[in-house]
């Protein structure tokens, strides 16, 4: 073959030489910028994205991965209601706002979302029992009370529900 095709060893070896020599400057970079490489993901306003373009699978992902995170964040439990609640996945989405309600008894969004979905789904029944459960743990909770009332009102129970919104309003007088 003519000398200028030929290649030999030296030649073939720089590309080598060079590639591991990048990686070893590449290597001790990262080990000495350890933060580099890492960015900072909003999985809170990522899922909210989601949830806003119906995307409720992905938002369920993200949230997963945020609640892995802070596990005491209302609002992600808020979202993965939200969530389920768009895939028609009712029971889920009454167990997060449980959830979430243990952490924050008195959270309005809680209660709106609670209602919406109750309205939705005709489940008092279901939202009646885990409100009373709750209100072992929070019987002080005049949020709690009234939309405890509230359920008791939609079925009918027009005596009960008084007296419940009876008890929320001697606690906190801001709910007239």
């Amino acid at each position: 073959a003519p000398a200028h095709l030929r290649l030999s060893p030296r030649i073939l070896m720089r590309p080598i030489r060079n590639f591991a020599y990048c990686t070893a400057l590449m290597a001790t970079f990262v080990i000495n910028n350890p933060h580099c490489g890492q960015y900072d993901i909003n999985r809170t306003r990522l899922a909210a994205t989601y949830l806003e373009n119906g995307r409720y699978d992905q938002a369920l992902i993200e949230l997963r991965r945020a609640l892995r995170e802070d596990d005491d964040n209302v609002t992600l439990y808020l979202f993965t209601a939200l969530a389920h609640m768009g895939k028609g996945d009712d029971l889920l989405a009454l167990e997060s706002l449980i959830d979430a309600l243990s952490i924050d008894p008195a959270h309005p969004d809680l209660h709106n979302t609670l209602r919406d979905l109750s309205r939705r789904t005709q489940r008092y029944v279901e939202v009646q029992s885990q409100l009373e459960e709750l209100l072992i743990e929070y019987p002080a909770s005049a949020s709690l009370l009234s939309t405890l009332a509230w359920t008791h009102a939609r079925q009918g129970h027009d005596d009960r529900a008084i007296a419940l919104f009876d008890s929320a309003t001697a606690i906190d007088p801001q709910l007239l």
